[in-house]
C-alpha cells in the first residue's frame, strides 16, 4: 500500500483508491484475504459498483507464479462471480458494469515479490553500500540461494545497514516514514512496467 502511494506520488501517476487486504494500516493482508477484502469493500462504501467501475488487484508471485495468480482467480470468483484468465487483462461483469484486473509482482510469471522487484533499484541507490553488500552476501554464500531469496537477502541487508535507527525496518516504512532518504528510488526504470499498467489501468 505505502509502495503504491508513493509511486503515484513521485511519478505523477493519476490518484487511485488504494486498500490492502489486512484490516489496519501496515499490516499484513496476504494472499488468503482477497475475497475478504473485496467483500468489505461493500461495507466500506456500500455496493462496488456504485463507487468503483474498475479494480486492480495485485499480489505476489511468490516462488509459483501459477499458483498465486490462480488463487487470486479463486478469490475474485468467490466475492464477484467473474474469473480473470490471464495477467494484466480486464474481465468484465455486466449488469452492473465491473471490470477486474490482476497484475503480479514482480511481474507476470517471474517467480518473486514486491522485495525483489525493489532490488535493482536499490542497488542503483548507493553504489558503495551495493558493493558492501554484495560482499557480504557472497561471503556468507548466499548469492548461491534461490535467486528470488537471495535477492530478498540482500534487500534486507542493505535497508539494514542504511537505517541505523531501525536496522528492522520494514518495507512499509522505507516507503512511508523513510520516504525522503529515498532508499528505493521509485524514479527507477525497474519501475516502468508498474507505471505503464497503472496508466493503462487508469
Amino acid at each position: 500500500m505505502a509502495f503504491f502511494q508513493a509511486l503515484i506520488e513521485v511519478r505523477d501517476l493519476p490518484k487511485f483508491h488504494i486498500f490492502h487486504t489486512g484490516i489496519k494500516k501496515g499490516e499484513a493482508g496476504g494472499y488468503t484475504k482477497y475475497k475478504t477484502a473485496i467483500e468489505a469493500l461493500d461495507v466500506k462504501y456500500g455496493k462496488i459498483h456504485r463507487q468503483f467501475d474498475q479494480i486492480l488487484l495485485v499480489g505476489d508471485n511468490d516462488d509459483d507464479p501459477d499458483k498465486r495468480f490462480a488463487n487470486i482467480q479463486e478469490h475474485v470468483e468467490g466475492a464477484l462471480q467473474i474469473r480473470p484468465q490471464k495477467v494484466r487483462q480486464f474481465v468484465i461483469r455486466k449488469s452492473p458494469d465491473l471490470q477486474i484486473k490482476i497484475m503480479m509482482l514482480p511481474w507476470d510469471n517471474r517467480p518473486g515479490n514486491l522485495e525483489t522487484l525493489c532490488y535493482d533499484p536499490a542497488k542503483e541507490a548507493d553504489s558503495w553500500m551495493r558493493d558492501k553488500v554484495n560482499d557480504f552476501r557472497s561471503a556468507v554464500k548466499a548469492d548461491e540461494w534461490h535467486d528470488s531469496r537471495s535477492k530478498e537477502m540482500w534487500l534486507r541487508s542493505y535497508l539494514a545497514a542504511k537505517c541505523k535507527d531501525n536496522p528492522f525496518v520494514p518495507l512499509f516504512d522505507v516507503f512511508d516514514k523513510y520516504s525522503k532518504l529515498n532508499l528505493i528510488p521509485l524514479k527507477s526504470k525497474h519501475f516502468d512496467n508498474v507505471c505503464k499498467e497503472l496508466l493503462t489501468f487508469a
